[in-house]
């Protein structure tokens, strides 16, 4: 075994429902309630931002579940191979989009290829696979825990389970083909359903890497997205992975998209100025999104990032009145739970969900923001994330 194989990390099965309950750490009864659950109240679809973009939102029992499901078997038994980005926690092997575009820098041929709603076409056939085979789990517990990870017989978008799922889709012919590759002196990378070959030499044929990469696609009821799908060259125009340049030795990010941040950062500013614009909802959100493009320049240490930093730092939004009240509101829910449910995973969220909003409020309402917190000391939960999980 080496980089290109997904490994499991431990030789143990699990043989039963009930020994699957122990392993997700939760009641047997609670699992038996969600495999009962009928089919048309475990999710409910919606459209992002009234596109055509269709995802579910899990019933909560659902929810729980598969969060179980994603942290003590999907990702704490799996040591994924290293061409796989996006959804993996590896602190020392950064699975984000820009580590993966790092991959391809300095590449003069790019094929890229984009498999069609990829979560949607992934069948339940398959993912029963990945519990039997790769997991090597009893025929009732892959049964069971496809049964909570699918949707009408596929992966649903929504699903905290999904994500390493999708990984997981290839995990027999994947590495066959990227060890292939490797020893072509190509790179392969896979960002959940965005795969990226590169080469360093000009004009290099990806004709029989395409045909094998759709070969592997097609035998999984998948299909390419021929619109997305193609061969770039570096020429006149510069090649890009992810949105990012790869004909220089790091990651670059477009010079359009720079100016965009630019004026994101100061529509920002002028509205700041407005008065108490600084306490609306709308400018909170604003200055979330616009925070979160100016990270990227960081995130490919870009010269501009400590500029707008300190702008944005300069323009923080406020709480207006509304904000504190709703603080004391949850400051009050917080210690009346605090008598008999410090060590549940209830009390810990609001505890710490009342803690961030604390963040905000004590930019204006400082002595009322520090009374609470020194309150909240003497009252910290005792549940503990890491060992629950």
């Amino acid at each position: 075994m080496d980089e290109f194989d997904f490994v499991k990390l431990t030789e143990n099965s699990i043989s039963s429902l009930a020994n699957l309950a122990s392993a997700l750490r939760i009641e047997e009864q609670l699992l038996y309630q969600a495999l009962n659950l009928p089919a048309d109240q475990r999710y409910t679809p919606h459209r992002l931002h009234g596109g055509d973009r269709l995802v579910y939102r899990p019933h909560s029992l659902i929810r729980k579940i598969q969060r179980k499901i994603k942290k003590s078997i999907l990702a704490e038994l799996v040591r994924y191979p290293q061409y796989l980005y996006g959804s993996i926690s590896d602190p020392d092997f950064p699975r984000d989009y820009i580590s993966c575009v790092k991959v391809h820098c300095l590449s003069k041929s790019v094929l890229k290829i984009d498999i069609t709603k990829f979560f949607d076409h992934i069948e339940s056939s398959v993912v029963e696979d990945v519990f039997s085979d790769f997991f090597s789990f009893s025929p009732e517990v892959s049964d069971a825990l496809t049964d909570i990870c699918t949707l009408n017989g596929f992966v649903p978008q929504g699903a905290s389970t999904s994500s390493h799922l999708a990984n997981l889709c290839f995990y027999k012919e994947e590495p066959r083909l990227a060890r292939q590759l490797s020893r072509e002196g190509l790179k392969y990378t896979r960002l959940v359903d965005d795969i990226t070959v590169s080469s360093i030499r000009a004009n290099y044929d990806f004709s029989r890497v395409e045909s094998r990469i759709r070969g592997m696609i097609e035998g999984k009821g998948l299909s390419l997205n021929e619109g997305k799908s193609g061969v770039h060259y570096q020429g006149n125009t510069h090649v890009k992975v992810h949105g990012l340049r790869v004909n220089f030795p790091t990651p670059q990010m477009p010079q359009v998209e720079v100016n965009n941040i630019r004026a994101a950062v100061r529509q920002l500013e002028v509205l700041a100025s407005q008065p108490n614009s600084r306490t609306s909802p709308d400018y909170r959100r604003l200055f979330e999104r616009t925070s979160g493009r100016v990270n990227k320049l960081k995130r490919v240490g870009h010269a501009k990032y400590s500029r707008y930093r300190r702008v944005l730092k300069g323009i923080l939004p406020l709480p207006s009145k509304k904000d504190l009240y709703r603080c004391v509101g949850l400051f009050d829910g917080v210690v009346a739970d605090a008598a008999v449910a410090l060590d549940t995973y209830h009390y810990y969220a609001r505890y710490n969900r009342l803690q961030n909003r604390l963040n905000l409020v004590q930019r204006t309402y400082f002595a009322q923001a520090k009374a609470m917190r020194r309150a909240l000391l003497d009252i910290r939960p005792t549940y503990n994330e890491r060992k629950e999980h």
